[in-house]
């Protein structure tokens, strides 16, 4: 029996059309793109989209918006701004100010996650709570660090070009640990950095690059968002997390809708404007291109002596997700002051809604009182949430429904077919479906709606990338004039290189060095000979190679952080961290071309 009728959102009006559908799913041995987003944006946030897989920050860069999905090869890089990316399994990650972060595999092998970051320059924090085999590791320009499942993790990385600072944030600290034996216990709030030629240093938090407020607002984005999915796994009957679960939560109420489980609605319902009875109906206008959306206007632009002028409002409409977002941006004129405040208020209500993602990518739909109701489930959709249909003659879906069966009818059929618009800025149709009627259920999605990607968003100019030196200024500091610093370190898009400027000496300008460059994966490697040897990495597990070596092997604990190379030479001091576990050490030596020193 379903609940009595509530106040349900017609969730199809706005997505499951213009999606960017995959073919049938492959078997579980192959890699299947991981379900990322960002889930929060605030201030100057942009990403760029690589080049087939790999990070390539020559590609054009895109102004980035909450619930953007990102996909292996992304860069999300900060001005004066702060990013939150959640990922499949539940983890997330904080991008400080004037941060750059390399997505280099963001995946699902053998039905589990794996996520291997590259901070490049900045400041990240990182919570990681890792479900059984998943896989999650983050490079630096000095050192690689490995989480583990059997603890969570909750650090702060500070990204030098030579040395890694990591500062626990939560109570049992960071344990570091040297030939298989505890080295050093980094209690909560310190800051340990690994400097090559030096020996661990310890330092108080407030020596760390990171700015105080920046801690305090991440943990507390943490400590919110761990109540929530405590209360949003209690209320919708789920064991573990699936993607937007607490944002569920927090837009929406979960309630009970037997046989099928826990249904969920959100609290409220998109405004409808205007309301006024006998005023006359906003006209549609235009439709701007998607992804270059200006800002709600503001109702308070106008002196209140003068007579009230037609205003556009412009608000961007998410229109189908899965696996790649379509957003269309709809244009509507304000004739009276009322209707502008409906509009902005209908504008306002959409920009805020973060569950609309989510909710792609898990469980069902059933029909109830004339609306459709989302059914919560645990299994992951990578592919369009609903089936292909020919029928009338046309091609539409049918939402995917949590009792469908392979080789049977779709059983939300009956209920008849959602028919795209022929062009965006249409409206989505419903044909009715009788028994009676011939039908297909396509095996893949029609050529329009397949391959496709990501819709373009706003085209930003790219961003200035500086990487600094262990004790040089604060990474999250405001530097607009970073590249006028004598010594200063800049990412040259041209030659794909990171130059320092040359250090004056008396009235003679110093000879710019090349520091770095990108590999042909997007990593980061230190040149060749003179100040910029390399290094690699063995450790009892393995041996290291590449442009940062492999970490040696381990076992427990919930992080472990090694400094590695490229191929391996004579061995030399190196160390492994863990938080609250155990773990071997890996050793360093003389080699190509890959660590700076």
């Amino acid at each position: 029996m379903l609940t009595p009728a509530r106040r349900l959102l017609p969730i199809f009006v706005f997505f499951g059309f213009f999606a960017s559908a995959a073919t049938a799913a492959p078997d579980s041995g192959q890699s299947l793109p991981q379900i990322v987003r960002l889930s929060s944006v605030q201030g100057d946030v942009r990403f760029n989209r690589g080049y087939a897989k790999h990070p390539d920050l020559s590609k054009p860069w895109e102004r980035a918006e909450i619930n953007l999905p990102l996909e292996s090869g992304f860069t999300i890089a900060t001005g004066a701004g702060r990013a939150e990316i959640e990922f499949e399994g539940g983890s997330l990650a904080y991008l400080a100010d004037n941060s750059v972060l390399l997505l280099n595999t963001l995946a699902v092998r053998e039905g589990f996650p794996a996520t291997e970051l590259e901070l490049l320059t900045g400041t990240a924090i990182l919570s990681v709570q890792l479900i059984p085999h998943e896989l999650f590791t983050l490079r630096t320009p000095f050192s690689h660090m490995e989480f583990s499942e059997k603890e969570n993790s909750f650090l702060r990385v500070d990204s030098y070009v030579d040395g890694t600072s990591l500062t626990p944030l939560d109570e049992k600290g960071l344990q570091l640990y040297h030939n298989g034996r505890l080295a050093l216990h980094v209690p909560k709030g310190r800051t340990v950095t690994d400097r090559e030629g030096s020996p661990f240093q310890i330092q108080d938090a407030a020596h760390s690059a990171a700015s105080t407020d920046w801690d305090a607002w991440v943990c507390s984005r943490v400590e919110s968002r761990r109540s929530l999915m405590e209360a949003a796994l209690k209320a919708s009957g789920l064991s573990v997390p699936v993607p937007g679960l607490a944002d569920m939560y927090a837009g929406g109420t979960f309630f009970p809708c037997a046989p099928y489980g826990t249904c969920w609605e959100p609290k409220e319902e998109p405004p409808a404007a205007p309301l006024a009875a006998g005023s006359p109906q906003p006209q549609t206008t235009q439709e701007q291109a998607p992804g270059v959306p200006p800002p709600p206007q503001s109702a308070q632009g106008q002196p209140a002596s003068q007579p009230f002028q037609p205003q556009v409002v412009r608000w961007r409409t998410l229109i189908a997700t899965c696996p790649a977002p379509y957003w269309m941006t709809r244009s509507r004129l304000a004739t009276t002051p009322q209707q502008l405040e409906e509009l902005l208020r209908q504008a306002a209500w959409y920009n805020q809604q973060t569950w609309i993602w989510p909710v792609c990518h898990t469980g069902g739909w059933i029909r109830s009182h004339q609306r459709y109701v989302f059914v919560v489930g645990r299994k992951h959709h990578r592919r369009h949430p609903g089936h292909w249909i020919h029928v009338h003659n046309t091609v539409g879906f049918v939402p995917r429904h949590p009792g469908d069966q392979k080789g049977k009818p779709p059983i939300n059929l009956k209920h008849g077919v959602f028919v795209p618009p022929a062009k965006e800025g249409g409206l989505l149709q419903r044909l009715d479906y009788t028994a009676k009627e011939k039908y297909t259920v396509l095996t893949n999605p029609p050529k329009e709606f397949r391959g496709g990607g990501l819709s373009e968003f706003a085209r930003v100019v790219p961003p200035s990338i500086h990487m600094y030196r262990v004790g040089e200024s604060t990474l999250t500091a405001r530097v607009p004039d970073a590249k006028e610093r004598p010594g200063a370190i800049t990412y040259d898009y041209r030659s794909k290189q990171f130059i320092q400027e040359g250090v004056p000496s008396g009235a003679r300008q110093g000879k710019p060095v090349i520091v770095g460059t990108l590999n042909s994966r997007g990593g980061f490697s230190g040149s060749p000979g003179g100040r910029f040897a390399s290094s690699g990495s063995a450790g009892s597990g393995g041996s290291g190679s590449g442009a940062h070596g492999s970490a040696g092997g381990s076992s427990g604990g919930s992080s472990s952080a090694r400094t590695g190379g490229s191929s391996g030479g004579s061995s030399g001091a190196s160390s492994s961290s863990h938080s609250g576990g155990s773990a071997s050490s890996s050793s360093s030596g003389s080699g190509g071309g890959a660590r700076p020193r």
